[in-house]
């Protein structure tokens, strides 16, 4: 029998066009115990329409998060793709 991991939940916001990817308001996300940003943006990443090589900023707590910084349950992280227009 295998053991289940521990799980939290944490809250996303997708931002620009990740919202239509992803969704446009706050949603929850469970994830395994210990997980960090680098988890979050492979789970982004997993969706077809979004580009695997997109670059995806997390930000919490309005500080941009590195991909060693450890998720917190009931945390609100913001999902940002780059930004351009004119």
């Amino acid at each position: 029998m295998q053991a289940t991991m521990s799980q939290f939940s944490i809250q996303i916001q997708a931002m620009g066009i990740l919202k239509d990817y992803l969704g446009s308001g706050p949603f929850d996300l469970q994830v395994p115990q210990g997980a960090g940003v680098e988890y979050l943006l492979k789970w982004v990443r997993q969706n077809p329409l979004v580009h695997p090589d997109l670059t995806i900023a997390v930000v919490n707590d309005n500080q941009f998060c590195s991909l060693d910084v450890l998720l917190k349950e009931q945390q609100l992280y913001y999902i940002i793709p780059p930004v351009s227009g004119g």
